[in-house]
């Protein structure tokens, strides 16, 4: 039985927004989604930082193989999704 997490931290190659997780999703799972990307104000980012990178290798050895990209990733589930919904 397959249980997905409602919430999941994940680390990976490259740094990315929540533009970058939204379009990959677009293209790759569900072109029908709909976002708009807004600029919050310099205020915001005085108790925020800008950019969280983050790198781990624990990361790497608990999946036992390297982390995937967003667009690896989607693509990946939606064929998963697929088969478990034939």
């Amino acid at each position: 039985w397959y249980v997905v997490p409602s919430k999941i931290n994940f680390a990976g190659p490259h740094p990315v927004c929540r533009e970058q997780i939204a379009l990959a999703f677009q293209r790759n799972y569900d072109s029908r989604l709909t976002f708009k990307t807004t600029t919050p104000p310099e205020s915001f980012f005085e108790t925020r930082p800008r950019q969280i990178i983050m790198e781990s290798i624990q990361f790497t050895k608990l999946l036992g193989r390297r982390a995937l990209n967003l667009d690896e990733t989607y693509s990946y589930y939606s064929k998963f999704n697929a088969e478990i919904n034939k």
